[in-house]
């Protein structure tokens, strides 16, 4: 089950993930709550988790 569509090959895809995560600076509390904010609206973890057969970690607080 593909968790992302792209137009390239898989190998390429995951080539230029590794490339831009060695240029991007999560230390900005702007950039790190745009991120949130993205994985909130776009990503439907419990269906994702269902589908993967695995379960949401128990927070430790």
């Amino acid at each position: 089950m593909p968790i992302l569509a792209v137009d390239s090959d898989t190998l390429s895809t995951v080539e230029r993930i590794d490339e831009l995560f060695g240029q991007v600076r999560l230390h900005q509390p702007v950039k790190v709550q745009c991120v949130q904010d993205l994985v909130a609206t776009h990503l439907d973890l419990p269906r994702l988790l269902t589908l993967l057969d695995l379960k949401l970690p128990v927070s430790a607080n």
